[in-house]
């Protein structure tokens, strides 16, 4: 009996022994995993590419790099230049900001990481329009950062421009255009940049929705020249025939919102663009401006709206990086973040947020961001994409949707 008890006490020393050991094992090994995380977080970098075409780049990447520095002090931001009209996102980009015309295409192709709700921040502060253009199947593929439409900007004493809500209403108003100059006569015609071929296929497709009044985020493509509607490059050529060749093709890479200035030195009637070209405009010309989304044709007007949005290489995983670019991402659509962006103290970007939270901040102290608010949530706006053959299609037709339109213009030859 005696050497039973002693059998089941060495028994229970030996186990005692085995459970010390290897919780010891367990801790040693969780501390050199620890070490290795820290070693490795120390030799991270995330390469990173921002939208290029924004009023001021460089207070992007500053003010980008200010915030997530105070967060991981120790991985390192390699912001690199990367166009996502140009070419498709490089392996060695871990997140990167790209045109929603290409999500579609992104996402068929494998580039992107598929991201759940709750791990955005704050989601329920980002309009909806934005966080349902942002989905495929119900699944996000990015983060929305910014919005964007072409407004028509004209002068608030203007009363019949105000009036004028469909493409003829608005040709009536400014009437085809008389000269062939560069820079319209004071008063007089439209100014309107259709110097790009990807802005011609993106107003082709945008005037296409408007014709038939019905949004899809998968637009029929013509695949060939013969199927082009001829409709969406009429509706295109009376917006073109208001304004002269010359001011239509022009593009200066140094001065991308020139023709916002000329409108407020008094040229032109009116003038097309895009939100950021405030950005340009003194305070006094601002305070005596309206805008609101150029109608493209007479029977509805589909409020497309661009969009850009971070996405997330889906070879992030693969390289330990998936947190830290979810969380760099949500970094870089947050309201702190992209309120310090757009507000520049006396001299805004006047870019269009896609939060409520910076809307309601910019409105106090720049009235004008009250009226685009008001404009974006009384229009039902919807995000601007053409599906899963983007890259090809645009490759192949915007060349020849351009030269159509040029075709109709004033003084064609």
């Amino acid at each position: 009996m005696n050497n039973i008890v002693a059998y089941k006490y060495r028994i229970r020393k030996i186990l005692s022994l085995i459970i010390v050991f290897s919780c010891y094992l367990f801790l040693l090994n969780m501390a050199k995993v620890s070490d290795v995380a820290a070693f490795s977080e120390k030799d991270m970098t995330l390469t990173v590419a921002i939208y290029p075409y924004v009023p001021n780049s460089d207070k992007f990447k500053e003010i980008i790099l200010s915030a997530w520095k105070q967060k991981h002090p120790d991985v390192k931001l390699n912001f690199v230049d990367w166009d996502c009209y140009s070419s498709d996102p490089p392996s060695t980009l871990d997140v990167f900001i790209f045109d929603a015309i290409y999500l579609s295409y992104f996402q068929s192709k494998g580039f992107l990481e598929p991201l759940k709700d709750k791990e955005i921040e704050n989601l329920n502060d980002i309009l909806d329009y934005a966080v349902k253009g942002s989905k495929i199947n119900g699944i996000l593929y990015g983060i929305p950062q910014l919005g964007c439409t072409n407004f028509l900007f004209y002068w608030q004493k203007d009363k019949e421009l105000k009036k004028a809500n469909t493409l003829n209403e608005l040709k009536q108003v400014i009437g085809e255009c008389k000269y062939s100059s560069l820079i319209p006569p004071k008063g007089i015609g439209l100014m309107v940049d259709i110097s790009g071929g990807t802005t011609a296929a993106c107003l082709y497709l945008d005037a296409l929705e408007d014709i038939y009044g019905k949004y899809t985020n998968n637009p029929p493509l013509p695949p060939d020249e013969s199927k082009i509607s001829s409709w969406s490059i009429q509706n295109l050529g009376q917006v073109l025939r208001m304004a002269s060749t010359k001011n239509a093709q022009y593009y200066c890479e140094k001065s991308p919102y020139q023709r916002a200035k000329w409108f407020c030195e008094g040229f032109g009637r009116a003038v097309v663009g895009f939100p950021e070209y405030m950005s340009v405009m003194e305070k006094t010309c601002i305070d005596k401006i309206d805008f609101k989304i150029l109608p493209l044709s007479n029977r509805s007007n589909i409020s497309l709206f661009y969009m850009d949005i971070i996405g997330i290489n889906s070879l992030v995983s693969k390289k330990g990086k998936r947190k830290l670019a979810v969380e760099l991402a949500n970094l870089m659509a947050s309201e702190e973040v992209m309120f310090k962006i757009i507000n520049n103290d006396n001299s805004p970007q006047y870019l269009m947020p896609v939060r409520k939270s910076i809307f309601n901040k910019l409105k106090n102290k720049f009235p004008v961001y009250e009226k685009m608010y008001k404009l974006v949530i009384s229009t039902s706006p919807k995000v601007f994409r053409i599906g899963v053959n983007s890259r090809q299609w645009l490759k192949l037709m915007k060349r020849k949707i351009r030269e159509e339109i040029f075709e109709l213009s004033c003084d064609h030859k």
